[in-house]
C-alpha cells in the first residue's frame, strides 16, 4: 500500500490533498466488479421481497371475479352486484357479442348516485362487438351496489357479459 509523505510547510496544500483523495480511492472505492455484485445481491433481495409481498397479497387480498350477462332489452339499470362487504374495485370489463345496432345505444358502469363511477360512456362503443376494460381502483362502502345502465336506442340485437373484479378490505 502506498503511503502518504508527510506534509510539510513547503509542499503545497492542494498536492498534499490529491494524494490523501488518492489514497482514499485506492482504499474505499469498489472496483466495477464490486459494483455488479453488489447491484446483483440487492436486485436479489429486491425479488425475494417482492415474491413475499405478492404472496402476502395473494393469500390476504384475494381477487374475485363476478360475471352477470346482459341484453339490449334487459330493464336499465341492471343489478350486476351487491357488495356486502367494503371492496376495492378493481377492474371492469364488458364483453359484446353480438354489437348493438342502434346508433345512439350506450352502456356504463356504476351506482344509482353516480352511473359511471367503475366505466363511463366513453369506455364503450357497443355498436363494436369487442372487449372493453376499465382499471378504476375505487374502494366503495358495504352496501354499494353495481349497476349496469343500459340505453338499446333502436337496438334489436346486443348482449355480453359484465365482469367485476374486486378484493374485500379489511374492515
Amino acid at each position: 500500500m502506498k503511503s502518504l509523505p508527510p506534509f510539510t510547510g513547503d509542499q503545497e496544500l492542494d498536492y498534499f490533498l490529491s494524494e490523501v483523495h488518492g489514497l482514499l480511492s485506492d482504499k474505499f472505492a469498489p472496483t466495477q466488479e464490486e459494483v455488479e455484485e453488489e447491484v446483483d445481491d440487492a436486485v436479489e433481495v429486491i425479488n425475494e421481497q417482492i415474491d413475499e409481498v405478492y404472496q402476502y397479497l395473494k393469500d390476504h387480498y384475494p381477487i374475485y371475479t363476478i360475471a352477470k350477462r346482459f341484453d339490449h332489452g334487459d330493464v336499465s339499470p341492471k343489478v350486476i352486484a351487491l357488495f356486502d362487504e367494503p371492496v376495492l374495485v378493481r377492474a371492469i370489463n364488458i364483453t359484446l357479442l353480438p354489437s348493438f345496432n342502434g346508433p345512439d345505444s350506450a352502456l356504463k358502469v356504476g351506482t344509482a348516485t353516480d352511473p359511471e363511477l367503475f366505466m363511463a360512456e366513453s369506455d364503450v362503443n357497443p355498436l363494436e362487438g369487442t372487449i372493453f376494460h376499465t382499471t378504476p381502483g375505487i374502494e366503495v362502502p358495504a352496501g354499494t351496489e353495481v349497476l349496469l345502465f343500459i340505453t338499446p336506442d333502436t337496438s334489436t340485437a346486443g348482449s355480453g357479459y359484465v365482469f367485476i373484479e374486486f378484493t374485500p378490505q379489511l374492515a
